[in-house]
């Protein structure tokens, strides 16, 4: 494997690893009530633990400044959107965890977090 893939696979790693514990360790009961309510302060402050994790791994990567920047921007945005867009539709459908649509909802939700990951290595890698 070459140094480059090796960069990859860490990279990919470290921000799954930041989501595990961004989204189902640090996350508080407060941070769920609020993140349905757009703009609210605590419920983008999960979103900014996210963003706020992501600099590490975007720090092992020789990124610019302005590169890394909207890196860490985006990674707000998309976060809080995907989550807001989420809880809007579950509370729209009166969603819970006994229905399955509770759980593909859920299942997008996380599809799409993974994805952005994804993402922002395409947007790294070639900074190398």
């Amino acid at each position: 494997m070459s140094d480059k893939t090796h960069l990859i696979v860490a990279a990919i790693g470290l921000l799954e690893t930041k989501h595990l514990f961004a989204d189902f360790f640090l996350q508080s009961k407060r941070q769920l009530k609020y993140k349905g309510i757009y703009a609210h302060p605590i419920g983008m402050l999960h979103s900014a633990i996210h963003a706020v994790g992501s600099c590490v791994v975007f720090l092992i990567f020789p990124a610019t400044i302005v590169v890394a920047a909207l890196l860490v921007v985006g990674e707000f945005l998309l976060h809080y959107h995907i989550d807001w867009s989420k809880e809007r539709l579950g509370s729209r459908f009166k969603l819970n965890i006994t229905q399955n649509q509770y759980w593909r909802l859920f299942g997008i939700d996380q599809w799409l977090h993974h994805l952005t990951y994804l993402i922002y290595i395409v947007v790294l890698v070639p900074s190398q």
